[in-house]
């Protein structure tokens, strides 16, 4: 099983030793190996508006980040839907100018993100996700109120 937020050491666990979380270059490995690992980040830059951190850098100079998503997922037999959806949304990134790669590789997280939570939903108790729920809903709307 593939999770979206493994470190580095269950990451060579699971894969015997042959994948790693990635490493940006100039900054080093990030701290999961799933999307995880870009979602705070990203989560960062929209907040901040900053176009200018060193995983859009890394977009903007190659496909290293997407073909890594794409061959972790790519070996998981209960992902294949996923992975065949991901691949599907990172070649056409790669065939659309490097600086937008970016904007769309964050509205691809963002749904990838969802979708997770979403599904992690599914597997706990009714009483946890109702929680969950209005706690969502608290945060959508407490900055209405400031």
């Amino acid at each position: 099983m593939i999770t979206p937020s493994s470190c580095s050491n269950e990451e060579k666990e699971r894969s015997h030793g042959s994948r790693d979380v990635y490493g940006l270059p100039n900054v080093g490995p990030l701290p999961y190996a799933g999307f995880g690992g870009v979602f705070q980040m990203v989560r960062t830059a929209q907040i901040r508006n900053d176009l200018s951190i060193p995983l859009f850098h890394n977009l903007r100079e190659g496909n290293w980040i997407l073909d890594y998503y794409v061959g972790r997922l790519e070996e998981v037999a209960n992902l294949k839907e996923i992975h065949a959806w991901i691949k599907e949304k990172f070649d056409l990134l790669k065939i659309i100018p490097r600086h937008l790669i970016p904007r769309y590789f964050v509205k691809i997280t963002n749904v990838i993100w969802a979708l997770a939570e979403i599904k992690s939903m599914d597997k706990v108790p009714e009483q946890v996700a109702n929680l969950k729920v209005k706690s969502l809903l608290y945060f959508i709307a407490y900055p209405n109120f400031l």
